[in-house]
């Protein structure tokens, strides 16, 4: 089951993303808002399938990371 993201919880996460000098990018973004959204656990592999639809060129090491 799929569940939405809100306003605050993607600003806690760039938050935390500066607070460890993480560059917050788009991708990044899309990452967190997929695996945020998701009930269960999935393979990076299974994000990266996702993700890629929404950026065509990034790599897998960017999502497993």
């Amino acid at each position: 089951m799929k569940k939405e993201i809100n306003e605050d919880r993607l600003d806690e996460f760039m938050q935390i993303c500066q607070r460890h000098r993480l560059k917050i990018t788009p991708q990044r973004v899309s990452i967190y808002q997929h695996l945020s959204g998701l009930d269960s656990h999935p393979t990076a592999d299974v994000v990266y399938q996702i993700v890629k639809k929404e950026y065509p060129h990034i790599s897998f090491d960017c999502v497993f990371r």
